[in-house]
């Protein structure tokens, strides 16, 4: 046996340091690929938290309004209401949506696409003939139902997004 080793010993080495060689390789293969799935896992963390805390804050401004304009003291004259769709984060987040799962995606792009779209439709309650200031659309108090109304349906699909957001992208 002795022999035999000493005759194959630098094949015996090699073989050893080439073995060493692929385990020191496929451990640092496993240690990227869980850093990778660290990595993304904050990521989807990150996105998750970044956009439920603007659609939160974008619900408790549709809850205000809905407020404002369902008083009955507020039925007198009109109301100026922004058209800022406050969207913000989502513009910058949008190419990182794909780390949320699908039922999130889906929840998400129905929230902001309505969201984006209100200002547009607050417009068709509008006053045209009063000019208010830019960024601002005056709604007479005719329309506040109707206003009110279209606030409590986006309001639903925003509500819905938050929740999907909030499960921690367990549902897929």
């Amino acid at each position: 046996m002795w022999c035999f080793v000493r005759q194959f010993q630098t094949l015996i080495v090699g073989g050893v340091g080439f073995l060493g060689v692929m385990a020191t390789l496929a451990f640092n293969a496993w240690l990227a690929r869980r850093q990778h799935h660290r990595t993304v896992a904050h990521e989807q963390s990150v996105v998750r938290s970044a956009l439920r805390t603007e659609l939160e804050s974008l619900a408790e401004a549709y809850r205000d309004r809905i407020a404002t304009l369902s008083e009955p003291e507020q039925r007198h004259g009109g109301a100026n209401l922004s058209l800022d769709a406050m969207t913000g984060i989502y513009r910058s987040m949008v190419s990182r949506i794909g780390l949320l799962t699908a039922s999130q995606v889906r929840a998400v792009l129905r929230a902001y696409l309505l969201a984006e779209q209100l200002p547009e439709r607050l417009k068709f309650l509008a006053d045209d003939f009063t000019k208010p200031e830019p960024g601002y659309v005056y709604i007479p108090s005719r329309n506040f139902v109707h206003a009110a109304q279209m606030h409590r349906n986006y309001l639903e699909d925003i509500d819905l997004a938050i929740a999907a957001l909030s499960d921690g992208g367990q549902a897929q």
